[in-house]
C-alpha cells in the first residue's frame, strides 16, 4: 500500500500478488510464476515508474505505480511463519473479506487470525478474496489517528511556570479522536490531572492546570491517551523547544556579607566609613532590595552598585552619617529570581561578615542581686550584694559604687571582668549598722576611643535590693470555737491562733499547752488551729510562736499574744457531777399542798439544769452560772399515791461540757411518800428543807415544809 501518492500492482503468468510501495509515491510488487513454487521481488520507483522482479526458474512479474486507492486488489497473499528465526511454515491465502470483530485495545490496521497455528496477525493492509481453512477470520480494525502534545506556561517566559501561572497542554491529532486524558507531573512529584477542554470528535483539545505549592519544581512530563472509533492509543510530545516547560516554584537561596571600610577594622564603622552589603544567590535573580539598620535603629535602603537583572551577585554600599545611632548592622534583604519567586537572603554566620558601628559613647545597665537565700531582692548583714554592669560594646572596667536608701556611698569591688569586655560583677558584703533602703549605684566606664559613659539601673524587676537589717515583729491571738462560752474550749472545740504581722514573714512554728498546732495562710496573715480532746490538758491556755522570720531579707522575728480577754482560752476536758435531794427525810408522808424542796449542788458552775418530779418539770431557782440550785415541787392530787420520784437533768457546765446528777443517795431515801386518796389523814408539817450548800435565795417561809 502507499502512504503518499501512489498504489501498485502487478500481472504475471502464474499466481501473482502485489503490495503497495512505502513513501512518497514509492510502489513495489511481488510475483510468483504459474507453474512454479519460486518468486521475485519487485524493485521499487516512484510515482508512476515501474519495477520488474524475476522469480524462479518459469515465473516472473512485473510492478507498476499509480495514483488510486488506498486498497489493493489482490489475488492471493502468500504468508511465511518464523519461529526463531527458521522458516516455519508457509500459507497461500486466498485475499477475502471475512467478518470478524477487532480484538479489545488492537491498534489500527488489519487483523488477521490463524485458526491452525492459533496466532493473530496485523497487517496494514485490507485482506480481500476467498476463504480458506487455515484462515478464521480478517478483520478491518480501522485507522488510530496519530496525535501530538505541547506543553506550554503563561509565564512571561513560556518554558518555566511558578506558583499561579498556568500550564497549558494542546492535543493535536491528524483525525478525529475522542476526549483525551491529560496527566502531568513535574520533578519526581505525583501526576496532577488536568482539565481538558474540547469536544469529543475534534482534532485539537487544551488541558489547563494552576501551579500551586503542591507541585514538584523540575521539567513537566504529560501521559496523554486518547481513543477513536474503539482503539486507543498514547500522543507524543512535540519535539518543538517551544513545547517545554519547567516549574521553579522554589525561592532562590541567597546569602549577604556586611563589611565596613574602617581603615582599622572592617568590622568596625564610624561617621564617614561606608559599609558594604554582598549578596549572592543561588539562581539568576533580580536587583535585590536592601534595608540595613544600625543596633535597633531605623532601617535605611542602600544603593544597589554592582549587579543587574540576572546576576548571582551583587553589592549594596550606604556611608555611615552622623544620628544615625549606633550597634550590629541588622539587615533585611529581598531577593527574587526570575520568575518572580521571593525569599529573603541570610546572613553569613561568620564574624568577618558583621559590622558593629559605633560613632557615639558606649551606654550600660547595671542589675543589683543579693546572695540572700530567701529573697535575693533584699539584703541583711551578711550577705553580700553583686552589680553586674552590662556594656553595649568593649569598655574600660567600670567604676561601681553604691549606697543603701540616703546613705553614704561605698565602693564594690569588681571580681570579674577586664579591659575590653562588655560584662563586668563587683560586690561588697553587707555590715550590721548599714542604713536601710533601696540601693542604688553609680557606674562610671569608657570605650576604646574613650568616650565616657555612665550606666543607668536596669529595669528588670529581679535587678533590685533593699538593704532590711529589722526583724519582723508579730502579734497572735488565741479564741476558740465555742459558741457557749468562746473563752472556753471543751472537747470537740477548735482552738485557733491567729498570727498577724506588719510585712510578709515564713510561716511561723506555734506550740499551745506542749501541743503542736497546724499552721496555715501566707504572707501576713497565718492560722494555727487545735481539736480539743478528752486527752487535751485542762487549763489556761499558754502558747509560743516561733521560728518565723520576714521573707524579704530571712531576719528572724518574735511574736507577742495580744493583751485582750478575748484573746484568751481556757481547756475544759472534765464533765461536771451534780447531786440532787429534798429535804424529807426516808419514809415520810406527804400530802396535798405540801411543797417539796429539791435541791441541786455540783461539783463546779454549772448552767441551770432541768427538774422533774413525778414526770412533771419544776421550776429552778438560782442564779446562772452557779454550783447550787433549788426547784420547790407541790403536791397535788395530781401526784398520786406513793413513792415521789424526781430527775434532774441538762447538766453543763460554763463551757457547754455535758454533765452528770444523781439522787443522794437515791430517789428512795432523798424524797417522800405522797399520799392524796380521800381517806388521807389531815396534812402533818412538812419538814424543814435542807439547803445547806446552795447560795440561791430561799423560798418564801409560806412554801418551806415543816417538819
Amino acid at each position: 500500500h502507499s502512504t503518499a501518492a501512489g498504489t501498485g500492482h502487478s500481472t504475471g503468468t502464474g499466481t501473482t500478488h502485489a503490495t503497495a510501495g512505502t513513501g512518497a509515491g514509492t510502489t513495489h510488487a511481488t510475483a510468483g510464476t504459474g507453474s512454479g513454487t519460486s518468486h521475485g521481488s519487485a524493485g521499487t520507483g516512484t510515482g508512476g515508474a515501474s519495477g520488474h522482479g524475476t522469480g524462479g526458474s518459469s515465473g516472473h512479474g512485473t510492478g507498476s505505480g499509480s495514483t488510486g486507492s488506498s486498497d489493493s486488489d489482490l489475488g492471493t497473499l502468500q504468508v511465511q511463519f518464523y519461529v526463531d528465526g527458521v522458516l516455519f511454515s508457509t500459507l497461500t491465502v486466498p485475499t477475502a473479506d471475512f467478518p470478524a470483530t477487532c480484538a479489545q485495545g488492537t491498534s489500527a490496521g488489519y487483523q488477521l487470525n490463524d485458526a491452525s497455528l492459533g496466532h493473530t496477525l496485523l497487517f496494514p493492509t485490507a485482506l480481500a478474496g476467498s476463504t480458506v481453512a487455515d484462515i478464521a477470520s480478517t478483520t478491518d480494525c480501522g485507522s488510530l489517528p496519530s496525535a501530538q502534545y505541547c506543553v506550554m506556561s503563561n509565564n512571561a517566559n513560556q518554558h518555566l511556570a511558578t506558583n499561579g501561572n498556568v500550564i497549558t497542554v494542546t492535543v493535536t491529532a491528524d483525525g478525529a479522536i475522542d476526549v483525551p486524558s491529560v496527566q502531568c507531573s513535574s520533578g519526581s512529584g505525583p501526576n496532577m490531572v488536568y482539565t481538558v477542554v474540547g469536544t469529543a470528535g475534534s482534532t485539537s483539545y487544551t488541558a489547563t492546570h494552576t501551579v500551586t505549592a503542591a507541585d514538584l519544581p523540575g521539567h513537566v512530563d504529560c501521559h496523554v491517551t486518547y481513543t477513536a472509533g474503539g482503539l486507543s492509543g498514547t500522543a507524543t510530545e512535540n519535539p518543538s523547544p517551544d513545547c517545554d516547560v519547567v516549574i521553579d516554584n522554589v525561592p532562590p537561596v541567597a546569602q549577604f556579607c556586611v563589611m565596613s571600610t574602617n581603615a582599622n577594622d572592617f568590622s568596625l564603622a564610624t561617621i564617614g566609613d561606608t559599609v558594604t552589603v554582598t549578596v549572592t544567590t543561588n539562581e539568576p535573580s533580580a536587583v535585590p532590595a536592601v534595608q540595613c539598620r544600625f543596633g535597633t535603629g531605623p532601617y535605611m535602603t542602600y544603593n544597589v552598585v554592582a549587579g543587574s537583572t540576572g546576576s548571582t551577585i551583587f553589592s549594596a554600599s550606604r556611608v555611615v552619617a552622623a544620628g544615625e545611632g549606633s550597634g550590629n548592622v541588622d539587615c533585611v534583604v529581598t531577593v527574587a529570581d526570575v520568575l518572580g519567586n521571593s525569599g529573603t537572603a541570610t546572613q553569613v554566620a561568620d564574624p568577618n561578615c558583621a559590622v558593629l558601628v559605633d560613632p557615639t559613647p558606649p551606654t550600660a545597665t547595671y542589675c543589683a542581686m543579693s546572695n540572700n537565700p530567701t529573697d535575693t531582692h533584699y539584703a541583711t548583714a551578711g550577705n553580700t550584694v553583686s552589680v553586674t554592669v552590662t556594656t553595649s560594646e568593649g569598655t574600660s572596667v567600670p567604676s561601681v559604687q553604691c549606697r543603701n536608701g540616703a546613705g553614704p556611698y561605698m565602693t564594690y569591688t569588681v571580681v570579674s571582668g577586664s579591659a575590653g569586655a562588655s560584662s563586668f560583677t563587683a560586690t561588697r558584703t553587707v555590715l550590721a549598722g548599714e542604713a536601710e533602703g533601696a540601693l542604688s549605684c553609680l557606674v562610671t566606664f569608657a570605650d576604646a576611643a574613650g568616650n565616657t559613659g555612665t550606666a543607668t539601673a536596669s529595669t528588670n524587676p529581679a535587678c533590685a535590693v533593699t538593704n532590711d537589717l529589722t526583724p519582723p515583729a508579730a502579734l497572735y491571738c488565741v479564741s476558740c470555737t465555742n459558741p457557749t462560752a468562746p473563752a472556753i474550749a471543751t472537747p470537740g472545740n477548735v482552738i485557733n491562733v491567729t498570727i498577724t504581722s506588719l510585712e510578709p514573714i515564713t510561716p511561723p512554728h506555734v506550740t499551745c499547752g506542749g501541743v503542736a498546732f497546724t499552721v496555715s495562710g501566707s504572707g501576713m496573715l497565718y492560722f494555727a488551729t487545735y481539736t480539743v480532746t478528752n486527752a487535751s490538758p485542762e487549763g489556761l491556755l499558754s502558747c509560743i510562736v516561733t521560728d518565723f522570720t520576714d521573707i524579704t531579707s530571712g531576719n528572724p522575728g518574735t511574736a507577742t499574744q495580744v493583751a485582750l480577754s478575748t484573746c484568751v482560752v481556757y481547756i475544759d476536758v472534765t464533765p461536771p457531777v451534780a447531786q440532787f435531794c429534798s429535804g424529807f427525810n426516808s419514809g415520810m408522808t406527804v400530802y396535798p399542798g405540801q411543797v417539796v424542796n429539791v435541791t441541786v449542788h455540783a461539783n463546779e458552775q454549772i448552767q441551770r439544769p432541768t427538774v422533774t418530779c413525778n414526770g412533771s418539770p419544776v421550776t429552778v431557782y438560782g442564779s446562772v452560772p452557779s454550783a447550787d440550785y433549788f426547784a420547790l415541787y407541790t403536791v397535788t392530787a395530781a401526784t398520786g399515791d406513793g413513792q415521789i420520784t424526781c430527775a434532774v437533768t441538762n447538766i453543763a457546765d460554763v463551757g457547754g461540757l455535758p454533765g452528770t446528777a444523781s439522787a443522794n443517795p437515791s430517789n428512795a431515801g432523798c424524797f417522800p411518800i405522797a399520799k392524796v386518796t380521800s381517806d388521807s389523814p389531815s396534812p402533818s408539817p412538812s419538814p424543814t428543807p435542807s439547803v445547806t450548800r446552795s447560795r440561791s435565795p430561799s423560798p418564801s417561809p409560806s412554801r418551806i415544809p415543816v417538819k
